[in-house]
């Protein structure tokens, strides 16, 4: 089994807005989540490739976790409210620790930072706008019945359906239901969001696929399902418009474990779905 070294160079922007923080080497495999730590809350997380790398946002915490074995090294940039952190994921055959905590972690050197493209947890590119009405609007969500029947996968052990959506001026609503049909507990350990844009090159060459990872606003928590039981789980991530043949991609993986389930949501479904109206 290959193991992944997510290599997190950081460096000091030296200005009244921010400051920077070294960090050693981060480690993570397919089988662990390496967890880093920061003073403040975090903005956005820019992945290069997030069709090979996901991260999730808890508050002031980024989750970070491959989603293949041999994926390529690539970029990483994380904001919080006052500073930017940003390096390289790479690869290595070693792994020795998953916890990285920066909240006292001191000042670096204080050479200038080079800008890097930013891809943030809103497709737009700026933080998301916090909705004061979401918990509100999620509790109306959350009695919506079971809508959509052909949005799921059946295997041996595990079933996953999303059978409702809804949208807001910015948010997309989702209801995903998991059915563990197996004795051993099925325990939630990441889940992440990509929207996939379809960028035509011309009539004749092959479109390409470009993903963009998105973090939910508010999720469930339920951290695991139970043998034989069946679970709901709500989550809301900001909307983005897809043309042509875009898609939004739900990836949910367990933890001590290897099992991993996908569902692929077309735009048109998602656009085509009603809006939320609060009762």
């Amino acid at each position: 089994m290959y193991k992944i070294i997510c290599l997190l160079l950081i460096t000091y922007t030296s200005n009244i807005y921010s400051q920077s923080f070294q960090l050693d080497t981060v480690y993570c495999d397919s089988k662990n989540t390496s967890y880093i730590v920061f003073k403040e809350d975090i903005s956005f997380v820019d992945i290069g490739n997030p069709a090979e790398y996901a991260a999730q946002v808890k508050g002031n915490i980024v989750f970070i976790k491959p989603l293949k074995e041999t994926a390529s090294a690539t970029t990483v940039l994380i904001n919080t409210l006052n500073n930017t952190y940003y390096g390289t994921l790479m690869y290595s055959t070693k792994a020795k620790k998953y916890f990285y905590d920066l909240k006292g972690a001191a000042p670096a050197s204080s050479a200038p930072a080079t800008p890097l493209s930013v891809t943030s947890s809103s497709p737009s590119g700026n933080p998301p706008a916090v909705d004061p009405n979401i918990k509100q609007k999620l509790i109306t969500f959350s009695r919506i019945g079971n809508e959509i029947k052909t949005l799921g996968i059946i295997s041996s052990t595990i079933d996953l359906a999303v059978t409702a959506i809804r949208n807001d001026n910015n948010n997309t609503f989702l209801k995903l239901i998991v059915k563990n049909k197996s004795s051993i507990p099925f325990k939630l350990d990441f889940i992440s969001f990509q929207y996939f844009q379809d960028m035509k090159k011309g009539a004749i060459r092959k479109s390409k696929k470009v993903p963009i990872d998105v973090f939910p606003l508010e999720s469930p928590a339920i951290t695991s399902i139970e043998p034989y039981k069946t679970e709901s789980l709500l989550y809301v991530i900001p909307t983005y418009a897809l043309a042509n043949k875009g898609y939004l991609m739900v990836n949910l993986r367990e933890s001590n474990g290897d099992r991993i389930l996908k569902i692929k949501i077309k735009g048109i479904t998602i656009q085509n779905s009603p809006q939320l109206i609060i009762n």
